[in-house]
């Protein structure tokens, strides 16, 4: 039988932006505090991930990977994806990660795995996972050329790890679209007490300005191939009425409440992601779903408890400013990029803006750390809960129809009235004040969608394409700026000077195109929102539904069995965990450490 290793690992892990100037400015500090550093061993590791098609080991609280590291060693390990944080974490996420691990140490992996049951996997398990003989697939590798150094004080032990590490799918193939790059620092206590770690983690993190990585390679792995494990398949609507029992309020309190919990839930999925930065779609995703929550607070604003929607929503523009901060300098990121070894004037330039960009997401990091956003999370479930116990305006009588009737309408026409005054001789500060208002309104077309049958496809489609023109307009606006502030604020050689001055025209030539193609994008919206049509469209509606609108399309799905407690139940359980940032649905077993290690 093979030799089967239990323990709990400890841990601490950074995200690194600069590696080359992060790694001498580590290695040096560790020496001034009188740290041994040994010489670096370098290893290059691939890590296969598995799990069955309905995430049954997931779901139990487990990745399982075969891990190939031919001049190291191979084996086959579980890990757990939960994680005890550190206690008292104040302002700052916690680097630290104590994770239960098995391991077993294999000459070779099996060529193909067809079951969970023929897999060597605990008997622990079996409680666990529901389906013992689930086939399992690879879901995707992660490939991580490994940096090694022993580090040793007088009373610990530590590992340090620098890992180049790039999560491959579809046998690993560079041009995939999902591919993920990224740094990362891990410290790893091998001797001494666990607090010895957190203390020189902490040192270390304030020393260098680290960001604490909260996403394990696995979860940045499903991330970057685009699983979702933890959503769960939409079920089926009735037109049954007595799906609403035990649901407080009327059809359009359950309409508010079904939106406002699904926007919340979008905000924290992204959190883990956006919080770290390594991939850009995290802060877009989270910014958006922050967004269309504060629109629908304002859209449900008369039937909801008036000094608590503004409070929540001062909190939710402080934390959607902290984003939208690092996405346009995304945004900016990915304009100015370029291959070409002509563009070699520009790199001072770039770093520049990488550097703002850095300063921006340690600003973001350190917002999402905060006591004021935990406290923001938590303010925010519990007026979810409060909602779903009826605490609503007893004098709001509106219906999901009669309300999208009047808010929607009255979007469209701000819309087209100050579209209306754009003319050539138009102040960009007046294009940028319209883009809001179209964004505006397609956050209200899109929330009111699923309640009109047949949809809004129409007005949607020219709101987002009005959108997108104007959010190009405002993109190249700013690059302007932010190249005119670099030449004001930095001594440049004529080379460099001249290749600015190419990149600016480049903006300038946008903005004269996009104002020139106005007339065409504008005429095209005009066409296909119209107010008088739109409020005839939900009368129509209104008069052929004889169901509550809240359940049409899907807006609002009924609870679940067992009424509308064990709906609150679960969004406070998930709730919960997000705020401990330990993404999934995961449970442990408590006697895992003291239970036999047999092979299946």
């Amino acid at each position: 039988m093979n030799t089967v290793y239990k323990r709990v690992e400890s841990e601490a892990k950074f995200q690194l932006n600069a590696p080359d100037e992060q790694l001498p400015h580590l290695l040096a500090f560790l020496k001034e505090r009188h740290l041994t550093v040994g010489e670096v061993t370098n290893r290059t590791q691939v890590d296969h991930y598995f799990d069955t098609a309905d995430f049954d080991l997931y779901r139990a609280g487990w990745s399982y990977r075969f891990r190939d590291a031919p001049d190291h060693h191979r084996s086959v390990d579980l890990k757990s994806l939960s994680s005890v944080r550190a206690k008292g974490r104040k302002k700052q996420p916690s680097a630290l990660h104590h994770r239960q691990e098995v391991e077993i140490a294999v000459e070779a992996f099996p060529s193909s795995i067809p079951t969970i049951a023929d897999a060597p996997l605990l008997e622990d398990l079996e409680g666990l996972v529901p389906n013992q003989t689930a086939p399992l697939n690879e879901l995707f590798r992660v490939r991580t050329l490994r940096s090694i150094y022993k580090v040793a004080s007088k009373k610990a032990v530590f590992t340090v790890c620098l890992d180049d590490t790039t999560v491959e799918m579809n046998g690993g193939e560079a041009a995939d679209e999902h591919q993920q790059h990224f740094y990362e620092l891990e410290i790893e206590l091998e001797g001494g007490k666990k607090k010895r770690l957190s203390r020189l983690a902490e040192q270390i993190g304030e020393e260098l300005r680290l960001v604490p990585t909260e996403m394990s390679k696995f979860e940045r792995g499903l991330h970057a191939a685009g699983l979702h494990p933890t959503e769960s398949p939409a079920k089926p609507q009735s037109n049954d009425e007595s799906g609403d029992e035990g649901v407080s309020g009327s059809p359009i309190h359950r309409f508010a409440l079904g939106c406002l919990e699904r926007h919340f839930s979008e905000m924290v999925a992204n959190e883990a992601v956006a919080l770290e930065g390594c991939d850009p779609e995290g802060v877009h995703q989270m910014r958006v779903a922050s967004r269309r929550l504060s629109t629908a607070l304002d859209v449900f604003r008369k039937c909801l408890p008036a000094k608590k929607v503004k409070s929540l929503d001062k909190e939710i523009h402080w934390v959607t400013r902290s984003l939208g901060k690092v996405r346009d300098l995304d945004v900016f990121c990915e304009a100015i990029q370029s291959d070409s070894d002509e563009d070699a004037p520009l790199a001072k330039f770039r770093e520049h803006v990488a550097s703002t960009r850095r300063v921006a997401q340690e600003e973001l990091a350190a917002t999402l750390g905060s006591e004021r956003y935990l406290a923001f999370k938590q303010n925010f479930g519990d007026f979810l809960n409060a909602l779903s116990e009826g605490d609503v305006d007893p004098e709001s009588s509106h219906d999901t129809l009669e309300m999208a009737r009047t808010v929607v309408p009255h979007a469209v026409t701000k819309v087209r009235h100050d579209g209306a005054k754009i003319s050539k001789s138009s102040l960009d500060e007046d294009l940028h004040r319209l883009r809001l208002d179209a964004k505006h309104l397609r956050y209200r077309l899109e929330l009111f969608a699923p309640v009109v049958p047949g949809g809004l496809e129409e007005p949607l489609k020219a709101c987002r394409k009005l959108q997108k023109f104007l959010g190009e307009h405002q993109d190249a606006c700013m690059a302007n700026q932010r190249i005119h502030c670099f030449r004001k604020s930095h001594t440049m050689d004529d080379c460099e000077r001249q290749h600015l001055k190419k990149l600016k025209a480049r903006f300038c030539h946008q903005k004269r195109a996009q104002r020139k193609a106005w007339p065409e994008i504008w005429n095209a919206f005009v066409s296909k929102t119209r107010p008088k049509a739109l409020r005839r469209q939900f009368a129509g509606a209104m008069s052929a539904c004889p169901v509550a609108p809240s359940r049409l399309g899907g807006a609002a799905p009924p609870p679940p069995p067992g009424g509308q407690a064990q709906n609150r139940g679960t969004l406070q359980s998930t709730l919960q965990r997000h705020q401990q940032r330990i993404p999934g649905d995961r449970q442990i077993s408590d006697g895992f450490l003291g239970v036999g290690c047999q092979l299946v």
